[in-house]
C-alpha cells in the first residue's frame, strides 16, 4: 500500500487523518472563537463503514508508529509504503508498550533450555498435558522501514502451553544427558504465544490484560470468541 507522503512524521499524519475522519462522520460541526460560537453545521454524515478503509489503515499505522517512536526515542518520517505485516508488527509493539499481553505472530513455538538438574517438580511439568507459562525470552524488537526498534525484554505467556517433546526430555534426564536439552512448546489451541513486557515479576504479569490487535480490515488468527480487548486471560 502506497502512503504518498513525503517527509512527514507519523504523529502529524495520525493527527490530520483522525481530524478528517471525525469531521466526515460528525453529526454536527461547531466553530467557535474566544468561547463564542460563530457557526454550526450539520454535514451529511456517512456511516463509518463508508469511510475510506485505506485512510483508516494509514491512520492506525501512523498512530502506532508514533507511540513506538516516543518509546524508543527514535524519530523518522512515515515510510513510503505499508504492508499488512507492517501494520501487525507496529500494533503488537504498541500494545506491548502500553502494558498489555498481546498475541505475537513471531512467537509460534518456545524453546526452553534445560540445565541438567533433575527434580520431581520438573518431571511433573514435563508430563502435564497443558500448563500455564510466563517465561522470560529476552529482548523484543521490530524492524519497520529498515530500522530495528527495541521495545524491551519480554515474557512469553500462555494459559495452555503444550510441551511437544516431554518424553524425550524425561529420557534425557534418565540418561544424565539433559544439560542443554531443548524443550519445545507451543500453544494448545491458538497459533501464537502471547508476549508482554518483562518490566514486572511473573505474579504481576498474571494480572495484566489481553488486548486484541483490532486493526481495521485485518482478522487476527486464533482470536477467542467474545470481547477480547481488556479481557483477563490468566487470572489473579
Amino acid at each position: 500500500m502506497s502512503l504518498e507522503y513525503e517527509s512527514v512524521r507519523p504523529s502529524l499524519v495520525a493527527e490530520v487523518l483522525s481530524t478528517a475522519r471525525l469531521i466526515q462522520v460528525a453529526d454536527r460541526i461547531e466553530i467557535s472563537a474566544d468561547g463564542q460560537q460563530l457557526t454550526a453545521a450539520k454535514p451529511l454524515s456517512p456511516a463509518v463503514s463508508d469511510y475510506d478503509a485505506e485512510l483508516i489503515s494509514i491512520e492506525q499505522f501512523a498512530g502506532d508508529l508514533d507511540v513506538i517512536q516516543r518509546h524508543t526515542n527514535r524519530y523518522f518520517d512515515i515510510p513510503a509504503s505499508m504492508s499488512t505485516h507492517d501494520r501487525v508488527k507496529a500494533r503488537v509493539a504498541r500494545l506491548l508498550i502500553e502494558g498489555y499481553i498481546v498475541a505475537a505472530p513471531r512467537a509460534r513455538r518456545l524453546t526452553m533450555i534445560m540445565n541438567g538438574e533433575d527434580s520431581p517438580e520438573l518431571r511433573t511439568q514435563l508430563t502435564r498435558p497443558q500448563q500455564q507459562i510466563v517465561w522470560p525470552v529476552g529482548a523484543y524488537a521490530e524492524t519497520i522501514d529498515g530500522r530495528e526498534l527495541h521495545i524491551g525484554d519480554v515474557y512469553a505467556v500462555h494459559p495452555r502451553a503444550v510441551i511437544l517433546n516431554g518424553k524425550d526430555a524425561i529420557a534425557a534426564l534418565d540418561s544424565g544427558q539433559a544439560n542443554e536439552f531443548h524443550v519445545i512448546s507451543e500453544p494448545a489451541d491458538e497459533p501464537f504465544f502471547y508476549v508482554t513486557l518483562a518490566d514486572a515479576d511473573q505474579r504481576a504479569v498474571l494480572k495484566r490484560y489481553l488486548a486484541a490487535w483490532t486493526l481495521y480490515g485485518v482478522e487476527q488468527p486464533g482470536l477467542p470468541p467474545g470481547p477480547a480487548d481488556d479481557s483477563v486471560i490468566l487470572g489473579e
